[in-house]
This record gives structure tokens, sequence and C-alpha cells, in this order.
């Protein structure tokens, strides 16, 4: 995944072939938190790169009862990320 921040513009996040924009109320609408999950490669490894670019970790990466490995952290805008991998660590 990758992303810029751009002052007054929606950010454009690049997941694989898949663009998401996020942006802020910006005086037109009112700011909402949202909460997304997303399945990635390696849960584990994009949850650390998370944390290190300032998200709150909520819950670590653990192997769930339906077969995903997942973790869950908060950006500094009050969004609610669920990361996922299908199937365990890896794609296991």
């Amino acid at each position: 995944a990758r992303g810029d921040l751009v002052l007054n513009r929606p950010t454009e996040l690049v997941i694989d072939d898949c663009v998401l924009m996020v942006a802020d109320g910006g005086g037109v609408r009112e700011p909402t938190s949202s909460a997304f999950y997303i399945y990635v490669e390696d849960a584990d490894e994009v949850w650390a790169r998370a944390v290190k670019a300032g998200a709150t970790s909520y819950s670590a990466p653990e192997d769930t009862p339906w077969g995903d490995r997942r973790a869950i952290v908060n950006d500094p805008w009050g969004n609610h990320w669920q990361i996922a991998t299908h199937g365990g660590a890896k794609g296991a």
C-alpha cells in the first residue's frame, strides 16, 4: 500500500490495483470516522507499518476463528482499520 498526504485535497491510498480516496469534511461536510476491513498480503507487516506511521494499535495481529489473520488500528483522524490476511499469517 502507498499514499501521499496533500493538504486541502483528498488523499489517494493505493492498495494493489485499488484506489481509495479519503478526505476530511473540508467545511463542506461534517467530519466522520469510518471503519474499514481490508485484505492485504501480510497483515503483520502492514500493522507494524501503520503503528510506525502513527496509528494506535487496538489489537495486535492474531488468528481469528473464521481463518483470517487480523489486526486493528485507529489512525490519527479517528478511522478504525481492520487489517487482515485470508487464511492466516502470510496466506498460509
